[in-house]
């Protein structure tokens, strides 16, 4: 092979960039566990705003990257449990100083280091998420699927209050509360 054929095909060889960003049929989900009076209820809360960048080497997945921003004020409480009027208290709730704080801290965001393929289209996905600022290690499982020109994007995380002093509020005096477990699920698609 000359050396030109050899310089072409590095330049195109490697990883492909892909846009992520809000589109039909995609989520990105918070899932905040009542405890106490409230046990065994939810509530379910969606960020409508985000965008990122995938890089996918289909030659060698394990060197594919993601670096994704949520925008923290398009979070917005979606529980059918609760009446509309509620839904509006828990959201502002959730963007309170106590919580995501979004006057000044307007995005939560994920960048991957390491991506471990395990199995068809799955992946172990292992990163730093940012709420806060607050730089956490977080592992994701992550499952994709090819659609045409574009990927689709499943998955979940745990995520602990405490590793980023998020205080809920309380209610009922402190008989309904929240587990410091919270998790993360995602459905996303990615456009070349």
């Amino acid at each position: 092979m000359s050396a030109i054929a050899l310089l072409g095909f590095a330049l195109f060889a490697g990883p492909a960039a892909y846009q992520i960003e809000p589109a039909d049929h995609t989520h990105i989900v918070l899932e905040v566990y009542k405890t106490g009076l409230m046990s065994g209820k939810t509530h379910h809360f969606e960020f409508a705003r985000y965008h990122g960048t995938l890089w996918f080497d289909s030659e060698s997945p394990d060197r594919s990257k993601v670096d994704l921003t949520i925008e923290v004020d398009s979070i917005e409480c979606k529980d059918t449990w609760i009446n509309e009027k509620d839904q509006r208290k828990v959201t502002e709730a959730a963007r309170d100083k106590n919580m995501l704080d979004v006057e000044h801290f307007p995005e939560i965001r994920f960048v991957s280091k390491r991506v471990n393929p395990k199995g068809r289209d799955a992946f172990e996905v292992e990163g730093v998420l940012s709420i806060r600022e607050m730089p956490k290690p977080l592992t994701m499982q992550v499952q994709l699927k090819h659609e045409g020109g574009r990927m689709r994007l499943t998955g979940e995380a745990e995520v602990k209050l405490s590793d980023y002093d998020l205080k809920p509020p309380t209610a009922l005096l402190g008989a309904a509360g929240t587990k410091d477990e919270m998790k993360v699920q995602f459905n996303v698609v990615a456009e070349r």
